[in-house]
């Protein structure tokens, strides 16, 4: 229902951004997480998802091929961007981990599978597939902005000051990482949002009913829903009229 709706919201907002800037490209993105798997995460995973494996693969893929045949055809030029996730792991005999590598994941497996789907097709030639093998790091230019995106699950702390000690060494032994210009991240389930002078960073929030654990513990909630902004080099941070959608 929260997708359902998102999407019609994601119509609205578009609509008023046209009045005011020149739409020409939509970045579809996958942070991460987009199924809940059935166990290896926390103790109580098994006892509370709705779907077994194959089901949940299929109601990624049934969702995303709905937000892309709706969106992407709007536009004269399109990009779905993937990232790998804690919770898309491939594990063997129950087990939540990877048994391979970081590569068997589903943030790729289903990505790929979209791009099947839909490559060649008339409304998806002009569709642009970033897909990771193993990496972390996803790169992408969107509307002349060069944008990296991550799940976060290896990304320690929880506020600005964790990830830019991250990125930190990010910067070392990756020249992409220090020429980003806006970063999204997700996997804390809240909305962040901090300027660090070199680059712009959101943390998106989730699409799930809240953790009562956390709550419970400590008061806390966030709000779910889909995260947009307009990219483009009319805002010097690169990245502007961001909304929960």
């Amino acid at each position: 229902k929260r997708l359902k709706n998102g999407l019609e919201n994601v119509d609205r907002w578009l609509d008023r951004m046209s009045d005011d800037y020149n739409l020409g490209e939509v970045a579809l993105i996958n942070n991460g997480d987009p199924m809940e798997n059935c166990a290896g995460n926390y103790a109580a995973q098994l006892f509370t998802v709705e779907l077994n494996h194959r089901g949940q693969m299929n109601f990624v893929l049934d969702v995303w091929e709905q937000y892309a045949r709706h969106l992407f055809p709007r536009f004269d030029h399109a990009q779905f961007v993937s990232v790998l996730c804690n919770h898309g792991e491939f594990g063997r005999m129950g087990a939540g981990k990877n048994q391979t590598s970081d590569s068997d994941n589903a943030g790729g497996f289903l990505a790929e599978t979209l791009r099947r789907i839909l490559e060649g097709h008339q409304g998806f030639q002009h569709v642009e597939w970033t897909i990771p093998h193993d990496e972390m790091n996803v790169y992408a230019d969107v509307a002349g902005v060069p944008m990296a995106f991550n799940h976060g699950h290896k990304i320690p702390g929880n506020d600005a000051s964790g990830f830019e000690k991250w990125l930190n060494g990010q910067v070392r032994g990756d020249e992409r990482a220090h020429r980003v210009k806006v970063w999204q991240t997700a996997h804390r389930h809240d909305f962040q949002t901090f300027d660090l002078g070199s680059c712009f960073v959101h943390q998106s929030p989730s699409l799930d009913g809240g953790s009562k654990w956390l709550k419970d513990l400590t008061g806390k909630y966030s709000r779910s829903g889909i995260l947009a902004y307009v990219v483009g080099e009319h805002s010097p941070l690169g990245v502007s009229d961001w909304a929960f959608l």
